[in-house]
This record gives structure tokens, sequence and C-alpha cells, in this order.
């Protein structure tokens, strides 16, 4: 199979392309627009800054039909495709809203009640903020000096409707400088049936080693972990 437009934001890398007749997004307009945003695994990356965030553009246009059931909300998150949990915050609500309308035995296309109606609402405002959410795609940021130190630290946490957790790179260069960028994320709603606090806690901590483990395994370099729980059981 022959693999077909190619896509950098490096001009160097864009002009060998050229040069050896290799097919890009800009092969048929000729013209090469970093400025332009390309879709990379259901998230959008700005190759001028090298941002990834997410578009939420077709989401929008969708809600814009203003359908409050839970049919169209359950529509809704089929739609948003969140592979590293940058959304995290905002996804798990969405989720919990619908546990509260499955629990409640709301029939697919009934009235939301008020109180969950509200939520909506609520929840739909707050989408349109999704484009603020931008991370950078290198993890190592601008740094151009040598690092000397590199770790993953992972953070869990848990209420009575929900868990998660967020992992963070952290290195220092050589004169001390220290940087931490955004890697992933997850997070669940709480099961149905009823928890302890702790037991929640542990199940969030859980999460955060398997997640740090799966990490860990796709780096090409030695990495020290950090697990970071305010639980004291």
């Amino acid at each position: 199979m022959l693999l077909r437009k190619w896509r950098s934001n490096s001009k160097q890398l864009n002009l060998l392309w050229q040069q050896e007749g290799v097919k890009t997004e800009s092969s048929e307009t000729g013209a090469i627009d970093l400025r332009l945003p390309t879709k990379v695994l259901g998230l959008a990356w700005d190759p001028e800054n090298d941002l990834i965030y997410f578009d939420p553009k077709d989401l929008l246009k969708f809600m814009s039909r203003r359908g409050e059931s839970k049919r169209f909300i359950l529509s809704v998150v089929g739609r948003i495709f969140d592979p590293i949990g940058i959304l995290g915050p905002l996804v798990i609500k969405l989720k919990s809203l619908l546990q509260e309308l499955w629990t409640l035995g709301v029939e697919w296309d009934s009235e939301l009640p008020p109180k969950l109606r509200h939520k909506w609402q609520q929840w739909s405002s707050e989408a349109e903020g999704l484009t603020e959410i931008k991370i950078p795609r290198f993890y190592l940021g601008n740094i151009n000096q040598e690092i000397s130190k590199c770790e993953i630290h992972c953070f869990s946490d848990a209420s009575k409707s929900a868990y998660g957790t967020i992992l963070y790179l952290r290195f220092v260069t050589c004169n001390n400088e220290i940087e931490t960028s955004f890697i992933c994320s997850k997070s669940r709603v709480a099961p149905l049936k009823s928890l302890t606090l702790p037991r929640l806690e542990l199940t969030a901590a859980l999460l955060s080693a398997r997640l740090a483990k799966q990490v860990s395994s796709c780096l090409k370099f030695d990495v020290n972990i950090c697990y970071w729980t305010d639980s004291l059981i």
C-alpha cells in the first residue's frame, strides 16, 4: 500500500518531499499553508504552533438541533473522540448525566427532568469553549538543552460520582530548568453499586498504575514514575 497525503510542519522536509515527488496534502494545491489545521486521530493539529486540540465545529453543528433526550445526549457522547483524554473533565460530566438518566429510567425520547435538563444546558454552553483546550504535540516543548532527569507523575482522585487519573511528564535540564507537559488522562463513572470512598480511591490508583505502565512501555527512554493520591488508607 502506497502511503500518501503526508503532512509536516518542517519546511525542509516539505521541500524534500516536493523534490522527491512524495504525495502530500498540499500536492494538489501546490501551496503549503502551515496555518491550516489537520486531523490527527480525531483531534486537530495546528502545524504552525505545533499544538493539538479538539475542533468542536461538527459537534456544535450537531448540537444546534437543540435535542434534549437521552437518545440525543448519547449521540453527542458518541461524536466525541478523545483518545488521550484532554477533554476528560468535560466528558465525565456528560457520562455522569447519562448514568443519572439510566438510573431514573428516563425513556429514550422523553423530556429530561428539570434538574437534569439544567445540567445538559449548562454542559452545552461549556462545549463552545472546547477549542481553548490545547496541548503541545511535542512533550519536550522548546527545550534545546540536554535533559538530566525525566519523570512521570501520576495523580489519581475519586469522588462518589466518578474517579480518574492524569499523567504528566516532568523533566529537568542540565541548567536545572524544570518543565512539565501533559501526557494523557482517563476517567470513569463510579459504578451504580455503592462503593466506599476509600475503595473508589483505590480503584483510581489502580487505573493510574495501569495507565502509567501502558505509557512507560511506549517510551524509548528510562523514566522514574511517581504516584500521587490524597487517600490516607
